[in-house]
């Protein structure tokens, strides 16, 4: 690599950093106030998971065709259009924010809907804009160092977010105004700031298209798609790192959905737990960024599959303890040693995963996992809930942790189909065994 190409390298590694983290500090805002948010206005555990799947089915839905969108028109201009919705859906949960009492159901359906257009269309391009614009400049080069240092660079500007939160619901700066309103409206400007950030820091090398070319691009999309479910169907690793992904989606109900609320017992009220939510997820994510920037490092010395399976099995006993263990204290401490292990997974499994395709069909398969995590999340998000009401929170953090633990017996499987179980780095080609080859007529152009 000439000096040119090591200075483009970093430049571009810097600005998908910055986009990165832009993008995540919004969230982080929110994760205190999400289900203390619905359950302080009159929904149940099981109804929240109901609000979910809404979300959720909309993402699944459109997953895949958005996939095909931005592979085949270019990432920037899908980013844009996604945080159009992004808008819609914040703006209508400050809404539901001020609202003194349970809000409309369809006022939640509309917010949920425009969020999951948006996770539907956000998922995939801005990695895999970053995956193929290195390899544009270096065939060979280990994006994984990349992708990882993103995980790290999500989990400290979501710890960023939260304890911001935290603070402006502790405060409570603004007399008269619902201090969880307040925390949407500023993560609706930083939305904002993100969309100008992608717009002048994204640099799409896709030419520009016109109307007859937009068409015929949507037109191509279903066989980008067909070609990406037909190769999930016969390549065995992909087929079982997604079912790895399902798992640990059932996990993610756990630390998601019913922490908030076992925190809250703990806590004696919702506004306390979520006061302690806000610096309790900054941990967290810290965690979280951590995990994700030394993961690198383990998946080099022992596999990058069996780094992936020890993450899931330990993630499984770390859900335990954020579950099982008296004590405000104790909760938060095994909340911030899952999320720990949540951000060292990350890296791992999109490495895998990326391994699997080529460039032309990066992003739709990157949909294609989202797609099964939505999937996964909408339906335990409403089994998981019915059991916590029905039962306890800790009962059903068990089941999540046990599911979870499982999810490292497959990736396990998985190792045992890869003809190079060893390597890390990130190529730009399907494998060339008898399940993966691609015919030249099946590649997408």
């Amino acid at each position: 690599m000439t000096p040119m190409d090591v200075a483009a390298t970093r430049s571009l590694t810097h600005r998908y950093l910055l986009l990165h983290g832009m993008r995540w500090l919004p969230t982080g805002l929110l994760i205190p106030i999400t289900v203390l948010l619905f359950t302080s206005r009159g929904y149940s555990l099981a109804e929240f998971g109901v609000i979910g799947t809404i979300m959720a089915t909309t993402t699944f839905l459109l997953e895949l065709p958005t996939g095909g969108l931005a592979d085949a028109l270019g990432r920037k201009r899908v980013l844009v259009v996604a945080s159009g919705f992004l808008v819609v859906a914040k703006g209508l949960l400050v809404v539901v924010a001020w609202s003194p009492e349970r809000p409309s159901f369809w006022l939640v359906v509309a917010s949920m809907m425009s969020m999951g257009v948006y996770r539907a269309l956000e998922s995939g391009p801005l990695d895999a804009w970053y995956v193929d614009a290195a390899h544009a400049i270096d065939p060979a080069a280990d994006v994984e160092a990349g992708l990882g240092r993103a995980g790290t660079v999500t989990g400290f500007s979501i710890a960023a977010g939260s304890l911001a939160a935290g603070g402006l619901l502790a405060s409570d700066p603004v007399p008269g105004v619902d201090p969880m309103a307040l925390v949407l409206l500023v993560s609706l400007g930083l939305i904002v700031a993100q969309v100008a950030a992608i717009a002048l820091r994204m640099q799409d090398p896709r030419p520009t298209l016109g109307t007859a070319v937009v068409v015929e691009a949507v037109r191509d999309a279903p066989r980008v798609i067909a070609s990406t479910i037909s190769l999930a169907r016969t390549n065995r690793v992909l087929g079982l790192l997604l079912a790895t992904e399902a798992t640990w989606s059932i996990g993610m109900v756990a630390f998601e959905n019913l922490f908030p609320v076992r925190l809250a017992a703990l806590a004696g009220s919702s506004d306390t737990a979520a006061a302690l939510l806000g610096p309790a997820s900054a941990g967290a994510w810290a965690a979280s960024g951590i995990g994700a920037g030394v993961v690198v490092h383990l998946s080099r010395r022992i596999g990058p599959y069996r780094a992936a399976a020890l993450l899931r099995v330990v993630q499984g006993a770390t859900i335990v303890a954020m579950g099982m263990i008296a004590g405000v204290a104790g909760a938060i401490a095994g909340l911030v040693a899952t999320y720990l292990l949540h951000g060292a997974s990350g890296p791992v499994h999109l490495a895998l995963v990326h391994r699997q395709v080529d460039a032309s069909r990066r992003a739709t398969a990157l949909s294609l996992n989202s797609m099964v995590a939505f999937a996964t999340f909408s339906i335990a998000g409403i089994a998981v809930g019915a059991l916590a009401d029905s039962w306890s929170v800790p009962a059903a953090t068990l089941v999540c942790a046990i599911v979870t633990a499982l999810g490292g017996g497959f990736v396990l499987r998985a190792r045992t189909h890869d003809p190079d179980p060893h390597r890390v780095a990130v190529g730009g080609n399907a494998d060339a065994d008898d399940d993966r080859e691609m015919t030249a007529a099946e590649i997408p152009r």
